[in-house]
């Protein structure tokens, strides 16, 4: 497991670096050419079709949970059954969200203030929308297959193709003088090439992933819904808790001000990004763990899992600290002041540290069977949220919606989830703040101390940008390397030296030859 897990994080991490290079292309386009009204309708649009994802109803989480746990048990028959049942519901919410999606998108440039955009233009992209979410919400079912079965690479590969084929589409058309429609129109169809290429890798993987069959198992169709049933509200939940700011100022203020917390979270996100991708490949080794009733592993692979994702997410916030204000011109195409957004990016930034913080232990709760109280602290997170929001944007404006945020938020990661999942595994707090906050300490201040000579040198010589990264990307490096050897068990550093010897022994034939 150790493997696919490594090969999952890698392949996730290179997708989302890749992805995050063709943004710093795509968004100074989009704001010149498209203006700073249509790169908001854009961002709120991506916004709308995760929103419509969420009406897979769980069935993602519920299959992987399920498959996972019926691998590990060799149970042939019930993996069927579950497969079998998962691909009718899928096909059927897809059909339904075409069908309703078309009627309600009619009245979507009505409903939300979407001044500048011409009405004709916004029904016609919102039903290009409509198609795009059913189709992937079909491929949702095929990634489920292979993360099932810790093949955390394909999916990974599927959607930084998917990233990298729409940048470029989306750079070269609006290089041509095209509008939404035509991007959208892209959009679809990198969907549906992405969705057969998640069908041939899980038909090969499982060829039980394609044969439907008439022979439903209401048992098994029972127990894949009471799993679900509670990832969809966890999910519904979450989605609120982390989208009703777009929700909320679409309603309230303006487009423009999407666009600006647009930009800051476009930034402050990547370290959500890159760790979600490096993290989520833990689900189902905490659902085969819970499975074999492996208790002591658990707990040994979430302190560590926690501890060096603190110390991730915090080397990579703090890079992100020193070339902010770079970054902000150059993806508002200097008209956004950085100086104007410094207070948003604050908690912004708190709140994506605190999210990342609790991934292994919601990863754990949900996996280890806890449904109903993840499920009951996200719904309630999301309405706090959403009451906060509403009620602080009519008195503070744009801050007020973050700062909502931030408050629901923060409560739930560190005082429902983490806490939950450290009495579920018999860690006691005290320690858990040692093993994760405290032996960080050292490695952390060497970091912070290379990182303000970094910051004192660009000042004092004016350094560009890239000339910047490099010296933040080599202290960043070397803190990651001085936190292992100041850190890691004998286990983890033998797993990386064994690693690390393979890769030295790989011959590649064209450099054999040159010699």
């Amino acid at each position: 497991m150790r493997s696919d897990f490594l090969k999952g994080s890698c392949t996730g991490t290179v997708g989302v670096l890749l992805k995050i290079l063709l943004n710093l292309a795509v968004i100074p386009m989009l704001i010149k050419y498209q203006g700073q009204t249509a790169y908001g309708f854009y961002i709120f649009l991506v916004t709308f079709i995760e929103l419509l994802l969420v009406l897979d109803l769980g069935l993602t989480t519920g299959l992987i949970q399920r498959v996972s746990s019926y691998y590990e048990l060799q149970d042939t028959q019930r993996i069927r059954n579950t497969l079998c049942n998962g691909q009718w519901l899928y096909l059927g919410l897809s059909g339904l969200l075409i069908i309703l999606g078309s009627f309600l998108a009619k009245g979507m440039p009505h409903f939300f203030n979407i001044t500048g955009i011409d009405p004709t233009v916004a029904t016609i992209v919102f039903q290009i929308v409509v198609i795009e979410a059913a189709v992937n919400l079909m491929a949702h079912f095929y990634k489920a297959i292979l993360k099932a079965n810790c093949m955390y690479q394909w999916p990974n590969m599927i959607e930084a193709a998917f990233s990298i084929l729409v940048g470029i589409g989306i750079i070269v058309l609006v290089g041509m003088g095209h509008n939404l429609i035509a991007i959208m129109i892209f959009r679809l169809i990198t969907a549906i090439l992405c969705l057969g290429f998640c069908m041939v890798k899980a038909c090969q993987v499982d060829r039980r992933s394609l044969q439907l069959n008439f022979r439903i198992s209401l048992h098994e169709m029972k127990e894949l819904w009471a799993i679900s049933f509670h990832a969809m509200v966890q999910r519904i939940s979450v989605y609120l808790s982390y989208n009703v700011d777009d929700l909320v100022i679409a309603r309230f203020l303006s487009m423009g001000d999407i666009a600006i917390v647009g930009v800051i979270r476009k930034i402050l996100s990547l370290p959500s990004q890159i760790c979600f991708k490096i993290l989520e490949g833990i689900f189902p080794i905490f659902a085969r763990l819970d499975a074999s009733q492996n208790v002591k592993e658990s707990r040994f692979f979430f302190l560590r899992l926690t501890a060096f994702t603190n110390f991730l997410v915090l080397v990579m916030l703090l890079n992100l600290v020193i070339i902010y204000p770079e970054i902000v011109r150059i993806l508002s195409n200097g008209q956004i002041p950085p100086q104007s957004t410094y207070l948003i990016a604050s908690a912004i930034g708190f709140n994506v540290w605190s999210g990342i913080i609790q991934m292994p232990a919601s990863n754990y709760l949900f996996a280890s069977g806890m449904h109903r109280y993840q499920t009951y602290t996200s719904l309630a997170t999301a309405v706090v949220n959403f009451i906060l929001s509403i009620l602080l944007v009519q008195k503070l404006g744009l801050i007020g919606v973050i700062v909502a945020t931030l408050i629901a938020q923060c409560t739930q990661h560190h005082l429902l989830t983490i806490l939950m999942a450290c009495q579920r595994l018999g860690i006691r707090y005290r320690d858990y703040i040692t093993t994760v906050y405290l032996k960080n300490a050292q490695p952390l201040a060497a970091l912070i101390l290379g990182l303000a000579l970094i910051s004192y040198l660009k000042n004092l010589f004016s350094w560009s940008l890239p000339v910047t990264l490099f010296p933040l990307g080599l202290v960043s490096l070397l803190s990651l390397m001085v936190w292992l050897q100041y850190s890691a068990s004998k286990e983890e550093r033998a797993f990386i030296t064994e690693k690390l010897a393979k890769f030295r022994a790989i011959k590649i034939p064209a450099l054999q030859k040159v010699n």
